[in-house]
């Protein structure tokens, strides 16, 4: 996983630019789950139609481990369900173009 203290989160991006915030956003979410950080995670950085962002393939390692450490079913539906979503937009493209520019490193950890 790429740390949360990396700053290689600067150089990757979503829908609305630079993923420098998501580090922060995942901190807060690993200490107290709140599904609207979560929605507003998803909408703002990770997906927006039909697309997903370098910063989603760093985001979801993390959610993973969200939705593994929990005991609460909810918590892990809404989680899987996300990364269902994201999976299932990624298709067959691999490792979008924009993350090997970072480093093939980071690209094939994250």
């Amino acid at each position: 996983m790429l740390e949360l203290t990396s700053a290689v989160w600067g150089n990757l991006t979503g829908p609305k630019g630079s993923g420098e915030n998501v580090p922060a956003l995942l901190q807060q979410l690993k200490q107290a789950y709140d599904q609207e950080t979560v929605d507003a995670l998803f909408e703002d950085y990770w997906f927006h139609q039909n697309t997903i962002y370098t910063v989603t393939y760093a985001a979801v390692p993390y959610l993973m481990q969200i939705a593994c450490s929990t005991n609460y079913p909810e918590v892990q539906h809404h989680l899987f369900i996300i990364c269902g979503i994201i999976e299932a937009s990624r298709g067959d493209s691999g490792f979008p173009p924009a993350l090997k520019i970072l480093d093939e490193h980071i690209g094939a950890d994250i």
